[in-house]
């Protein structure tokens, strides 16, 4: 019933679904229900005609979406179990809220240009030798 709702609100016509992409186990290496809810919701999205992408996770919680999304970066502070305050901005947001915003914000950029907010990249790898 939850996948349904979700999908309902995305409306009749084809739209982006982005998924951040971490992997939950649970202590017996079995599948957690979050993973099983975005394997069935992936699965529907994709029969109804929907473009589902996967996005790297990397720093999305942690990063204040209001300034990734001027390529400043700022990490949150964690004051509350529920709450996160930018220490550049000073914007309060719900810690959930900071993760989705993020992962929608990297599929919005990559979409338009190909690239990853900056605040939100991964470093270079370094070679070894």
């Amino acid at each position: 019933m939850a996948v349904d709702a979700i999908l309902r609100l995305c409306g009749p016509e084809p739209c982006l679904i982005a998924i951040g992409n971490g992997t939950f186990r649970t202590g017996f290496n079995l599948a957690s229900k979050h993973e099983c809810f975005k394997t069935h919701f992936a699965k529907k999205a994709r029969a109804l005609g929907h473009v589902v992408v996967l996005v790297d996770e990397y720093l999305t919680s942690t990063m204040c979406p209001s300034c990734a999304a001027h390529d400043v970066p700022s990490r949150v502070a964690k004051p509350t179990r529920r709450s996160c305050v930018c220490l550049e901005c000073g914007r309060w947001i719900n810690r959930d809220s900071v993760g989705a915003q993020n992962i929608a914000l990297i599929a919005e950029r990559w979409m338009t240009d190909q690239t990853r907010p900056l605040p939100l990249e991964r470093p270079p790898q370094a070679l070894s030798l």
